[in-house]
């Protein structure tokens, strides 16, 4: 199940290649090239293939929202899934080593099912108005993210935006959803190569928190690029269609462009339409409202800050 392709063309295989070369140049054992360059490359591309089965049930995406598409998206998603784990089992590697991998593995699947609890009942826009803060998970959630980390980039945001408590509240949310759904891939990929290469601590450190801050930074972008209507959008992928453009508005989820948006323009027509259920969806007057209010451009100015933030980190 070797695949060079998928670490030459994809962007978290390219990632771990990308580390295995920094830890490899600042001191990290490389006993097992052929794990790092191929094999993980490829465990970290399943991950986000078999989440993909599961995403698009939740987000009604890829034309997934009949119970038959449903269905089979739910059917192959848990049988990859078992034949993942089957696969890590029978990888010829250390013991100890396998068992950690199965374990951030397991944690990582973990990690997005809390963040994607907290997207369903605590990031959406009805959550924010009826100021639905609490959750079963906040405990878990406080032990597996770091804390101080979500605070910096708080911190960036509202030096460009004021935001008030409840928006700021909100906000934290947000960040701890994306940090759960997609910056602890990173972080747990870098801690697990970082042990796995034996790297000195202060290096280990650096990597972890950069590898968060990219993982932050990607989801910030993209769900950027969700404001774009469908009309300027041309080309499907495999995991998504040009008609999920607007996916996030559609589903009235809280991402940070809306933050943003209710800030600049709290009684225009994406505010009149996330209050009104049964109000059309107007993706073009959407994009404009958002372009002619300037929120789009804070969000991507604020998502290149937090990427500067990460950039930062890795140089110093």
């Amino acid at each position: 199940m070797k695949d060079k392709a998928t670490s030459e063309l994809c962007l978290r295989a390219r990632f771990v290649k990308f580390l295995y070369e920094y830890f490899k140049s600042n001191g990290g054992v490389t006993d097992h090239p052929a794990f790092f360059e191929e094999q993980l490359p490829f465990i970290v591309e399943a991950i986000i293939s078999i989440q993909y089965y599961h995403n698009q049930i939740l987000d009604q995406k890829g034309g997934v929202n009949t119970p038959s598409t449903i269905n089979d998206n739910l059917i192959t998603g848990n049988l990859l899934k078992d034949q993942f784990y089957r696969y890590l089992e029978q990888l010829e590697m250390d013991a100890n080593n396998r068992i950690t991998l199965i374990q951030h593995a397991r944690s990582i699947f973990e990690y997005v099912d809390i963040g994607q609890y907290l997207e369903k009942h605590c990031n959406h826009y009805e959550a924010y108005k009826n100021k639905q803060y609490h959750h079963p998970f906040e405990r878990t959630v406080n032990e597996f993210i770091q804390a101080e980390w979500i605070e910096e980039i708080v911190q960036i945001i509202l030096e460009l935006v004021d935001l008030d408590a409840d928006n700021q509240a909100y906000l934290r949310i947000y960040l701890q959803r994306i940090y759960l759904t997609n910056a602890a891939l990173f972080n747990l990929v870098a801690v697990l190569m970082a042990d796995m290469m034996d790297v000195e601590n202060s290096i280990k450190a650096k990597v972890v928190k950069f590898a968060t801050w990219f993982g932050i930074a990607q989801q910030m972008m993209n769900d950027n690029c969700d404001v774009v209507p469908s009309s300027l959008l041309f080309k499907n992928t495999v995991a998504k269609l040009v008609t999920d453009a607007q996916a996030d508005l559609k589903n009235k989820c809280f991402t940070l462009p809306l933050v943003i948006h209710l800030k600049f323009c709290p009684s225009g027509i994406i505010s009149n339409y996330l209050n009104d259920y049964k109000a059309n969806m107007q993706e073009e007057d959407f994009f404009d409202e958002t372009i002619k209010s300037l929120s789009i451009f804070f969000s991507i100015t604020i998502s290149k800050k937090v990427s500067e933030g990460f950039l930062f980190t890795i140089n110093t």
